[in-house]
C-alpha cells in the first residue's frame, strides 16, 4: 500500500474538516470536490505505475536472455497503453487476462470465480479507473464527483488485492503452464 496516497487522503480529510469547523462551508464544498478528484487521479496514477512496473519486471525476469522481446513488450505493450490494457467499464477483467493468452484468462476466469475477495477488488479496481477516465475526459473543470473522499479512498483499498497479486498470478500460471503455448503461428 502506498504511503503517499495514504498520507493525501488524510491531509485532505484534515483540510476539509477544517475549513467545515471553521465554518467556510463554500471553501470546503468547493474544496472537498477538487480534493475528490485529486484522490481519483493519485490512486488510478498509482496504480497504472504499479501495474506497468510489475509487468515489466515480470517480463524481465523471464526473457533475461532476449532483450528484444522484453523491449519490444515494453516499448508496444505498455508505454502510453496502459489504460488500453483494461475495460473499464466492464465488470471484471478479462481484457486484461486475455492478454496474455487464452489459457492464462481461462485460468484466471477459475481463480476469480472462487475468490470473492479479488473479484470484489478487481470490480474496485475497474470502478476507479472508470471514474478517472470519466473525469478526464468529460470536461474536469466541471465534473463532479458522486463519491465521497472515504468511498473513493475504499475503493483504493479494496484494488490493492488484485493490483498487488498480479505478478503472483502470472508466476503460479507460469509455474503450471510452463512451456504450453496457446498461439498458433
Amino acid at each position: 500500500m502506498s504511503k503517499l496516497i495514504e498520507s493525501r487522503y488524510t491531509e485532505y480529510k484534515e483540510l476539509v474538516q477544517f475549513l467545515l469547523e471553521t465554518q467556510q462551508i463554500s471553501l470546503s464544498s468547493l474544496a472537498d470536490n477538487n480534493l475528490k478528484k485529486n484522490l481519483i487521479l493519485c490512486t488510478a496514477s498509482y496504480f497504472e505505475n504499479e501495474i506497468t512496473d510489475t509487468l515489466t519486471k515480470y517480463f524481465h525476469d523471464n526473457n533475461k536472455d532476449t532483450i528484444c522481446i522484453k523491449e519490444f513488450l515494453i516499448n508496444k505493450g505498455l508505454k502510453r497503453q496502459y489504460h488500453t490494457l483494461f475495460d473499464w467499464e466492464g465488470k471484471n477483467a478479462n481484457k486484461f487476462f486475455s492478454l496474455f493468452g487464452q489459457q492464462f484468462k481461462l485460468y484466471m476466469e477459475n481463480i476469480v470465480k472462487n475468490d470473492k475477495d479479488l473479484d470484489f477488488s478487481i470490480k474496485a479496481f475497474l470502478e476507479l479507473g472508470n471514474e478517472r477516465n470519466r473525469l478526464v475526459h468529460q470536461n474536469f473543470a466541471q465534473f463532479s464527483i458522486e463519491k465521497t473522499l472515504d468511498e473513493i479512498y475504499k475503493l483504493y483499498q479494496d484494488s490493492l488485492i488484485f493490483v498487488s497479486n498480479i505478478i503472483n498470478f502470472l508466476e503460479s500460471f507460469h509455474k503450471e503452464y510452463k512451456g504450453e503455448e496457446d498461439i498458433d503461428l
